[in-house]
């Protein structure tokens, strides 16, 4: 059973970083609209403060690099010749909470 003051908790934290309203079915990086750094910093900033081991977490299913980010050229390149490039995983708050209970990054 999910604790609801970890996902308060969580909710809070997304909010006061990203200055945007979520709930738990907000599919994160989609919906919140971060990529490269910010993603980065965003996940590790969430690691910190949940205490949650994200070794096992693969920033490349989930968002777009910093580089990838910036290059144009390749977007357009993928957008045209390899689509399915284009296309990466998403997860909800919610798994974010289980995440947290777990204590350890957990496959979508």
């Amino acid at each position: 059973m999910t604790n609801p003051n970890t996902e308060k908790d969580l909710i809070d934290f997304i909010e006061e970083k990203l200055g945007l309203r979520v709930n738990g079915n907000t599919r994160v990086f989609d919906e919140l609209q971060i990529d490269g750094l910010d993603a980065d910093l965003f996940m590790e900033e969430f690691g910190a403060k949940f205490d949650v081991n994200l070794s096992s977490f693969d920033p490349s299913i989930f968002y777009f690099s910093e580089y990838e980010v910036g290059n144009f050229f390749l977007i357009i390149f993928r957008l045209f010749f390899h689509r399915k490039k284009l296309m990466k995983k998403s997860f909800p708050v919610s798994h974010l909470v289980l995440v947290i209970e777990k204590g350890q990054w957990i496959p979508v």
